[in-house]
């Protein structure tokens, strides 16, 4: 195979030929353009967080990575990763197979429970999924990655799209990655997601958006573009700068799920504690109707809430006036890492302090317990100012013994 270097009016027409009479295919695309997807997230994805970011406006989510094998076989656990929230609108069934008839058998199970696309994994590096094959081990033999998703386009009742990296080493070669998508379009799949980093990087490292771009517009393929959105207004920016199709977020929606809101009305929140702790307290009650309000109701939510304050913990506030060129540059996600205040900082409230603390330096499971019992915002607010002022004070005695 070669890479072509197609005129504008070219890719235009081969991207409104891919997927021709499939009225499905066009439906799909018109449900994408131009929106803020929510990636497939393993844990994070569950379904009261996404039920969590619909509630903030996210018109499109995807589901958690799930074994296209254990669905078609009734697993218990994995058909449940395909449950879908009543709020959510453009849902999409993610799987991992290397084999037609067990995606077949998972899209099956899928569109009974309301997805409306099914998306292929092919961007994993995690070892336990690569072993078996699958994940972003297919990009290894791009010939028969290509040939399993016509077969799926064949043979799968929902539209398929396609999610890859933009290699498997640490150095990414846009020209192979030109060359996979404009395949995958040439056999049917709808659209394809990059994330701009390799396998290899897995979240390290800035997102290749000149690449992402390079592929939007030559490939004629429809593309999702992935990496680094914290922020509205990157966004919005990435989606005008790059001509994709749409384009999609996972961290910045862990960090902060009000992004779909504030996309959508082209705002940035700066949320006070009391209106984050609300936000928190809102995905505890999701997780109460989801796996009840009993005590191994909130063993089984604890797990999934101790993962979510970790990247609650580590929200910082981005003026748009102030930050939107500087993350053109360099992506603001890639800045709010670690935490600036400690309990010394007299100018800040100490409730502020102990919200944006790493979860392993308090007691988080304490701090969990506040969300889950508390009868109200305000309840929980004054139990998280009474626990920031105890370790503020702590703070400043061992300072003082240290003196």
């Amino acid at each position: 195979m070669t890479s072509l270097e197609p005129s504008v009016a070219f890719a235009t027409s081969l991207r409104c030929s891919l997927g021709g009479g499939d009225g499905r295919v066009s439906e799909l695309k018109k449900d994408l353009e131009n929106q803020l997807v929510l990636a497939p997230l393993t844990k994070g994805g569950n379904y009261a967080f996404r039920r969590l970011c619909t509630e903030f406006g996210a018109k499109v989510t995807v589901s958690e990575m799930a074994y296209a094998r254990k669905v078609g076989k009734g697993d218990r656990k994995e058909r449940t990763l395909f449950v879908r929230s009543e709020n959510e609108g453009i849902f999409g069934a993610q799987i991992a197979t290397n084999n037609c008839a067990e995606a077949v058998s998972a899209c099956n199970y899928a569109q009974e429970n309301g997805a409306k696309f099914l998306d292929l994994n092919c961007g994993c590096p995690i070892r336990e999924v690569t072993r078996r094959g699958l994940g972003s081990a297919l990009m290894r033999k791009p010939h028969k990655l290509v040939a399993l998703v016509e077969r799926m386009v064949s043979e799968c009742s929902l539209p398929v799209t396609v999610k890859i990296r933009t290699g498997l080493e640490e150095d990414a070669d846009a020209e192979k990655v030109l060359e996979l998508v404009r395949d995958l379009g040439h056999v049917g799949a709808s659209a394809v997601t990059i994330h701009g980093r390799t396998a290899q990087q897995r979240y390290s490292g800035n997102a290749n958006w000149d690449l992402i771009s390079k592929v939007s517009a030559e490939s004629g393929v429809d593309v999702i573009g992935n990496g680094d959105i914290l922020t509205a207004y990157e966004a919005k920016d990435r989606l005008a700068d790059s001509g994709c199709l749409a384009v999609m977020t996972g961290r910045g929606a862990l960090i902060k799920p009000w992004l779909f809101s504030e996309f959508e009305k082209d705002y940035t929140w700066n949320p006070t504690p009391m209106e984050r702790i609300g936000v928190y307290r809102t995905l505890v009650r999701f997780m109460k109707e989801r796996f009840r309000d009993d005590e191994k109701g909130r063993l089984r939510s604890f797990e999934f809430l101790r993962f979510h304050m970790d990247f609650f913990s580590r929200y910082r506030y981005f003026p748009e006036e102030e930050h939107r060129e500087r993350s053109k540059e360099y992506p603001l996600i890639q800045q709010r890492e670690k935490a600036d205040l400690g309990f010394r900082d007299a100018d800040v409230p100490p409730i502020e302090v102990l919200l944006q603390r790493p979860v392993d330096t308090v007691n988080l499971d304490a701090l969990l317990g506040f969300l889950w019992d508390s009868g109200s915002d305000h309840e929980a607010t004054r139990l998280f100012e009474e626990e920031a002022l105890s370790l503020r004070k702590q703070t400043l005695l061992a300072c003082s013994a240290g003196e």
